[in-house]
């Protein structure tokens, strides 16, 4: 023991605040750290508020550093500590929790949401938390699925709900579709009309399930989809309306109960139900039983508590069946008998355990004892009684016997050991008091002091006394300090020199500090190091208790400078190797497409980060070179292959826009076959845009990857698909006009050779021989289709061969269908009809109406209406005269 360590403050209470911060960061008194919080707050230098920081665990307290102290470096170390304390599963978390209550930081909560490994701490943080994009982010990730559903039905916000549905499709497809559940009920609250139209396809798809299955609650889920149902409907268009209740109808048609064949038997009156049991109070012998077993458990064996059992389970037996409050009394019960059973097998296996091992341990007693370890044996001892205390009668005669044997023999031996440590001290004395006069360098003598004071301790260690609680230490005490006297004032003198020394050191270090927080430049690291050098050589001449002590700081400062020194060569080589390694890794399984980005932005990447030795960023530019060049060169290719097939492209559409012109612009012999060449050409155009469309989809813009940002459209191809529009149209259009041509020239051509027939007709028997073979010649002269032809020669041949019969109904007849298929025409070609045929057309009118209701085809195209029209024979023809003239109109 130093004889001066009685006389100075503690090395926490020094002046110097470089000794407070060393004694607070190092020591382990008693003392120092109830004073810990007391210095962490009030200390005036930043350095020892810092040092009690770091060893404090108060989590108020550091919270509080954390915010209100005055230095940075405290506040922000207060607040690692902080954080690092919230985080270990180590500290209560209660306590935890309590302080995370309170905390208002948004940044410690975000980090106790994401990392702390406690549910209940994330959930709490969580609650407090007010980011949307964390919530949205946890919610997904976190490992806790109660959690992931507690933050989903925080959330609100539809998009988000959809990112989060379709994140967790694989992850959780419980929350994934909770989450779109959630999103389609907000669609249909605010009147979506996709979302109204899903939900009234599924509400059918359960109703035809609901048919099909005939469930017990069919009925009352019909109910539920129907209330449901009445709120979409004016919502949807009447065709999904008419849909769904054909459904309700269909489930109406399957529940309905068959009509009974036969009388259905009369029920059989039902038996007289037995009365209910009267209602009885709660056992209160149950309940005392369980009072007694509750007040007794601390005192209760195994055998009372097996008796208390059989009698609890008797009466158990007598008043089921249990009410309520019994069943929760006996769930009481067999929770506190079992913790009792517990405790009981663990008390058997302790003992067993001390029963199994103490013979071992009492072999090692006399061991002990007979080898003269005093201290051993008596830490041997007080084990052996705590065992003997616990087994009680179970210790066997025998080993009780030699333990007592040993006990005595470790007495004897103590007392011989007090005889023995006495002489031994008073050498000590007298050897302390011959140190003045020996003549002894100060050096020699306080090392021969401190020799004499580790053999006392050692002999305090040896007896199991406390320090200073022999008799002649005070006297030991005395010898020492008037053998060190002598030499004191020269070492106060070294003292103070090497105070001053340890002064400058200090001096500079507290300097050094600020310095070497600093990203300097690499020269300023240099010359810091040479000045810590030159200090380190200076350290011999302080105290040898401080030396180890600055030592350490200074080296510890000489390796940050060192350090930064590194960190400013290697930096720039380390983020580059890595910028390497992550570009190879990334471009080793890559696309053309996606390596392209990926080698700009290294190249990006590679000047934003400084130059690192000149031989080492030569080496690591031609390692870049050497990974990106062969994809720039493919790049270049491709890009030439993509302008000729462009090139090849453009002129492809200007040849197809060139033949649809010229098509357009061809004979009608032409136009009549237009429809192969037209359809044609439009496969040649959509295999062209659909090539560019594709090429569009592989290669980015410039061969650079788009910006995130909006949704972007589909690629399209980036031909002129209104010209090709325009030139398809002007094909139709020309070929339209052909047919309009054609056809009009075939009504006419009919018309006219009804009018031939008709004037054939119209002639006298006496002219009609005179005439037959120049009719025939004009007839044959028209060019008819075959139908037209056809009836026409048919009615011809009548008017050239008159037959002698009365054809006056006939004609009435044929002048009523006349008139009707006139009707018919205009009614096609939505004409008006003359004032005396009205009548006939709205009998007409009536009669398309009631074929289209029943399903029948109405459609009277006009060249049938005339073909049958021209084809009437025995229309008089005066009749015929006035229909030709409206048939002239319409045609």
């Amino acid at each position: 023991m130093n004889p001066f360590s009685l006389l100075r403050k503690p090395a926490w209470e020094h002046k110097d605040a470089a000794r407070r911060a060393a004694a607070v960061a190092g020591e382990e008194h008693p003392d120092l750290i109830a004073r810990l919080p007391d210095l962490a707050r009030n200390d005036p230098d930043p350095a020892v508020r810092l040092a009690a920081v770091r060893r404090i665990d108060d989590l108020s307290l550091l919270g509080d550093r954390s915010r209100n102290d005055d230095a940075a470096t405290v506040r922000e170390a207060a607040r690692q500590r902080y954080i690092q304390r919230l985080l270990d599963a180590r500290v209560p978390e209660p306590e935890r929790e309590r302080v995370l209550a309170v905390e208002e930081d948004g940044e410690i909560l975000a980090t106790l949401a994401q990392q702390a490994p406690e549910a209940t701490l994330r959930r709490l943080a969580l609650e407090r938390v007010q980011r949307p994009g964390l919530l949205a982010e946890r919610c997904v990730t976190d490992p806790d699925p109660a959690l992931r559903r507690w933050l989903l039905d925080r959330i609100e916000d539809i998009p988000t709900l959809e990112r989060i549905a379709e994140r967790a499709r694989k992850s959780d497809k419980l929350l994934s579709r909770t989450a779109r559940e959630r999103v389609q009920a907000a669609r249909l609250a605010a009147g979506d009309p996709a979302a109204t139209a899903e939900r009234a396809l599924a509400i059918c798809e359960e109703l035809d399930t609901l048919r099909r299955s005939v469930a017990a609650d069919a009925a009352e889920r019909r109910e539920v989809l129907a209330a449901e149902w009445d709120t979409l409907r004016p919502r949807l268009d009447e065709a999904m309306a008419r849909r769904v209740m054909g459904y309700f109808s269909a489930l109406d048609a399957a529940l309905a109960p068959p009509a009974p064949e036969l009388p259905l038997p009369e029920p059989a009156p039902e038996a007289a139900a037995e009365p209910p049991p009267a209602p009885r109070e709660p056992d209160t012998a149950l309940a005392a039983l369980l009072a007694e077993l509750e007040a007794r458990a601390a005192r209760l064996g195994p055998r009372d508590l097996e008796a208390l059992e059989r009698r609890w389970l008797a009466r158990l037996r007598q008043v089921e069946p249990l009410l309520p409050e019994e069943h929760a009394q006996a769930a009481r019960f067999r929770a506190q008998a079992t913790a009792l059973h517990h405790q009981f097998e663990e008390k058997a296996r302790r003992r067993q355990a001390a029963l199994d091992t103490l013979p071992e341990r009492v072999a090692q007693l006399e061991a002990a004892v007979s080898a003269g370890h005093l201290a051993a044996a008596r830490d041997l001892e007080h084990g052996l009684q705590a065992d003997t205390r616990l087994l009680g009668e179970q210790v066997p005669r025998a080993l009780r016997r030699r333990i007592g044997e040993a006990g005595r023999e470790l007495a004897t031996l103590g007392r011989w050991q007090h005889w023995s440590d006495n002489k031994a001290r008073l050498r000590l004395i007298e050897e302390a008091e011959a140190v003045p006069g020996a003549g002894l360098h100060p050096d020699a003598v306080a090392a021969k002091v401190k020799e004499l004071q580790a053999e006392w301790q050692q002999l305090d260690d040896a007896g199991g006394r406390e320090a200073g609680a022999h008799p002649l230490t005070g006297r030991f005490r005395s010898a020492c300090h008037r053998a060190i006297a002598p030499a004191r004032p020269y070492f106060e003198k070294r003292r103070e020199l090497r105070g001053a020394r340890r002064e400058e050191i200090e001096a500079f270090l507290a300097e050094l500090e600020p310095r070497l927080a600093d990203e300097l430049p690499i020269r300023d690291l240099l010359t810091l190091r040479r000045q810590i050098i030159d200090q380190l050589r200076l350290t011999d001449e302080l105290e040898p208790g401080a030396r180890r002590e600055v030592g350490r700081r200074l080296r510890a400062a000489m390796e940050r400078a060192s350090a930064g020194i590194a960190r400013c060569e290697g930096e720039a080589e380390v983020a580059k190797r890595k910028l390497l390694a992550n570009l190879r890794r990334d471009l080793m399984h890559a696309e053309l497409d996606a390596a392209l980005p990926l080698a700009r932005q290294a190249q990006a990447a590679w000047k934003t980060l400084p130059r690192a030795a000149r031989k080492v960023d030569d080496a690591l530019w031609k390692e870049l070179r050497e990974l990106v060049d062969p994809w720039f060169t493919q790049a270049d290719a491709r890009q030439r292959e993509q302008q000729a097939a462009q090139t090849a492209s453009a002129d492809e559409a200007r040849a197809i826009l060139a033949e649809l012109s010229a098509l357009a612009d061809a004979d009608a012999a032409t136009l009549a076959q237009a429809e192969s060449r037209l359809a044609g050409l439009q496969a040649r155009w959509r295999a062209l845009a659909d090539a560019q469309v594709e090429t569009a989809e592989r290669a980015p813009v410039n061969g650079r990857r788009p910006e995130r940002g909006p949704r972007r459209s589909p690629p399209r191809s980036t031909l002129d698909e209104r010209a090709f529009d325009r030139a398809v149209a002007r094909v139709r259009e020309a070929v339209a006009r052909v047919a309009e041509a054609r056809r009009g020239e075939e009504l006419r051509l009919l018309f006219q050779a009804g009018a031939l027939v008709d004037a054939a007709e119209a002639l006298a028997r006496g002219e009609i021989e005179a005439r037959r073979e120049a009719l025939q010649m004009q007839f044959d002269a028209f060019a008819l289709a075959g139908d037209a032809k056809a009836a026409l020669q048919t009615r011809l041949r009548a008017a050239l061969d008159p037959a002698d019969t009365d054809a006056a109904d006939a004609a009435a007849q044929a002048r009523a269908r006349a008139e009707e298929l006139t009707v018919l025409a205009e009614l096609a070609l939505e004409r008006d009809s003359p004032a005396g045929a009205r009548e006939l057309r709205r009998r007409i009118q009536i009669e398309r109406l009631s074929r289209r209701l029943a399903g029948e085809d109405t459609g009277d195209e006009l060249r049938s209406l005339l073909l049958r029209y021209v084809g009437l024979s025995q229309v008089p023809p005066a009749c015929r005269a006035a229909l030709s003239a409206r048939w002239q109109a319409l045609l």
